[in-house]
């Protein structure tokens, strides 16, 4: 798409937030980690063609292509929340719109992914096995309780408005009580919604017949939400260890786990998956594993090992000289109290934001004393162009994959063994970008709290004390022959920010 069509086919919407037009377009809407990674094995598979696509302020990747003419409405897969959405009159967000929502804990901006924006590339055509798959699995979101076998066209006979009228009073007080069962209220609380609108019904409806309506929905058979395949579904799409509890209420079923039956059918579900080899049991119960058998190919033939990451280090350290840093790369730097950490993780700053997206979090720093620290560099304060954010913990959740990522500081109390598990979700998350970490050690001690649990991902390890720093670990020489490793710098740190040789 040229600018010029990208700027016919989108629209300026409140905030100053930008937004594209879905007349002639559809966007695959993942809104789970689920969702996304089914969108990933997609791209594995070939399913889904480079296109334009992007990453939300949530983290979600969104991907755009052209509407198939038979895709007229929006589509989900209720269990992992993954949409298929298109029609005249939706639009849909994109960069570089920012939105800051606390409730959800959504605070940045939306990005175009590397060379797949709309400016590079044209949306693709949907496949056919995409189409397939969401025929297959999809419920119209217009209307949930639709039974209708089309999914793929407007429903028509669901399409007229509830009508609490006489005549279509019973049909509509039906349809709602099915909706708040599949939504996965408890019956309690829909008697108490059915029993508002019965009243308010012209002329007003019996509400013991209303309850009627209730019990008709909650009392459906199990088999009629296709309860295995949607239990498969979300399992084939999960990762890590869940409880059984986990499934039933991201489905909606809550209302159904008191029934006898229902647990029944759940427990031979789990059982034959268990048989199959798809899951294995946890420690207590009901709680599972998937077994993830599918490895991530590693190209190593078509591999350009002259893709290094473009990371420059403060004087006199001059660091790329010695350690070549790739994508994907974890950087750790333990530092004892008052050795510099944050000293040397400004002054990376301050010499890749020109170059790069910088994403700082500080667990102990707010605004005001941030001002401080880089008012002493005697930088104008505009020239400062990088991404501040106050976080103390589960940096995963907010790291952007193809950025500079840098962390000031892990913070450990206790249980100091979890800290190789944090770096590891924080590498998994990472695909083009890096994460430098920052992480307490004792003076006259080399690795930081968490031992050799905080050097297994690293690339390069730096350890500082007060007027030195030390390459503990340097993985991939810069210069053949130049072992960086152990290497020692003396330094002086003048008026918090600026290294000399000492």
């Amino acid at each position: 798409m040229t600018p010029e069509q990208l700027d016919a086919a989108s629209k300026r919407q409140n905030g100053g937030n930008r937004g594209i037009r879905l007349d002639n377009y559809a966007v695959l809407d993942p809104d789970s980690k689920a969702a996304n990674m089914l969108c990933e094995q997609w791209e594995r598979e070939g399913k889904i063609p480079p296109t334009v696509a992007w990453r939300t302020a949530a983290g979600n990747i969104k991907r755009l292509f052209q509407r198939p003419p038979e895709l007229q409405g929006p589509l989900t897969i209720r269990a992992i929340k993954l949409q298929l959405r298109t029609g005249a009159g939706m639009q849909d967000v994109i960069p570089p719109s920012y939105v800051n929502d606390p409730e959800k804990g959504i605070d940045g901006f939306y990005a175009w992914l590397p060379d797949q924006d709309p400016e590079s590339i044209e949306p693709a055509a949907l496949s056919a096995d995409i189409l397939k798959y969401f025929q297959t699995h999809a419920q119209a979101t217009a209307n949930p309780s639709c039974t209708h076998s089309s999914l793929l066209n407007n429903c028509n006979p669901c399409a007229s408005r509830l009508d609490f009228s006489q005549g279509g009073r019973d049909e509509s007080l039906f349809h709602v009580a099915n909706v708040l069962r599949k939504g996965g209220m408890a019956i309690e609380d829909a008697k108490k919604v059915i029993e508002i609108l019965a009243k308010n019904c012209y002329p007003e409806f019996s509400f013991k017949t209303a309850l009627d309506k209730i019990n008709s929905a909650w009392k459906k058979e199990i088999s009629e939400i296709n309860l295995a395949a949607e239990v498969r579904e979300w399992v084939l799409s999960s990762s890590g260890i869940f409880l059984s509890s986990d499934v039933v209420k991201e489905l909606g079923l809550s209302s159904m786990s008191s029934e006898r039956k229902f647990n029944q059918n759940l427990s031979n579900i789990f059982g034959r998956l268990v048989d199959e080899g798809i899951l294995e049991r946890g420690t207590r119960r009901g709680q599972f594993r998937r077994i993830e058998k599918e490895s991530e190919v590693i190209d190593f033939a078509s591999a350009d090992t002259s893709r290094v990451f473009d990371l420059k280090w403060p004087a006199p350290f001059h660091l790329e000289r010695l350690v070549n840093i790739y994508p994907k790369n974890i950087i750790m730097v333990a530092g004892a109290s008052n050795a510099g950490k944050t000293a040397l993780l400004l002054n990376v700053v301050r010499e890749n934001m020109a170059r790069h997206k910088v994403l700082y979090f500080s667990s102990e720093m707010g605004a005001e004393e941030l001002r401080l620290r880089l008012e002493k560099f005697q930088d104008p304060m505009s020239s400062w162009r990088f991404d501040a954010r106050e976080r103390a913990s589960n940096f995963a959740d907010a790291v952007d994959p193809t950025s500079i990522n840098i962390i000031d500081y892990f913070e450990l109390t206790d249980n100091f063994y979890q800290v190789g598990g944090e770096i590891k979700k924080i590498f998994d998350r990472l695909t083009t970008g890096v994460a430098i970490i920052a992480i307490q050690k004792k003076e006259g001690q080399d690795l930081g709290r968490g031992g050799a649990f905080t050097l297994e991902k690293a690339r390069l390890y730096l350890s500082m004390n007060p007027g030195e720093l030390k390459v503990l670990k340097g993985k991939n020489w810069a210069k053949p022959g130049c072992n960086p490793n152990n290497r020692r710098f003396e330094f002086k740190l003048i008026d918090g920010c600026k290294f000399i040789t000492a």
